[in-house]
């Protein structure tokens, strides 16, 4: 029986400012988020550029190369925009997505400190890992997870898309399940830290674009 995704996304900018960096599309072949990194110029623009080449090529019927062709493809849409405008030097965003596969599996996109659930018999599991320096200190065993929300450095990540041929994406697949709801987000409209989760689960196969690059701050909020 052929899968199909019943997808949906909504944005909210929150009680402390006016806007945020946020986009996001849903589809029946894919539902993703892009969060523009702050502390860096232009985050919308570069969440909106990653999206809209992304969409406009359509996501669905690929293989884990083939989505990490498009989501390559969709980067150098912001290094384009950074050639024309040097102005825009340092902009980011961080992604993550979730698509049909050939193979009637899921591909899950991922690169930042946006998040992917997975809710599944009415347990709820984070399906990513934050590419955050916060993450980095939970994971070394510095500080406790239920201390990271609170960390003064915790919007510090360490990967993102800029444009930069060492930017990183990771793709891992998934094995789909009728009736199962993923959830994908950025970091203040997913579940606190001290919510019920179990740890990421394992991927199956991952993929990367290139080594890691350096790391930028960023706040917004977008759910899919």
């Amino acid at each position: 029986m052929p899968v199909r995704l019943i997808t949906a996304a909504v944005s909210d900018a929150g009680a402390h400012r006016p806007t945020n960096q946020d986009a996001a599309f849903a589809a029946s072949w894919g539902a993703a988020v892009a969060d523009g990194v702050g502390g860096g110029p232009s985050g919308d623009l570069a969440s909106a550029a990653l999206v809209h080449r992304l969409v406009a090529t359509r996501g669905g019927g690929l293989d884990a190369d083939g989505l990490l062709v498009r989501i390559r493809e969709a980067n150098w849409d912001i290094r384009a925009h950074v050639e024309r405008d040097p102005a825009l030097e340092g902009m980011a965003t961080t992604f993550t997505g979730i698509f049909l596969s050939t193979t009637g599996d899921l591909l899950l996109a991922h690169t930042g400190d946006s998040r992917a659930y997975l809710l599944r018999d009415g347990e709820l599991s984070r399906e990513t890992r934050d590419d955050s320096y916060v993450q980095a200190l939970v994971d070394h065993g510095i500080i406790p997870p239920e201390a990271a929300a609170a960390h003064p450095r915790r919007n510090i990540i360490t990967a993102s898309l800029g444009g930069a041929e060492g930017d990183v994406v990771s793709v891992a697949e998934r094995p789909a399940t009728a009736g199962s709801c993923a959830v994908t987000g950025s970091p203040t409209t997913c579940p606190k830290p001290t919510s019920r989760v179990s740890s990421p689960t394992p991927t199956i196969r991952a993929r990367q674009l290139r080594p890691p690059w350096p790391s930028h701050s960023r706040r917004g909020r977008a759910t899919t």
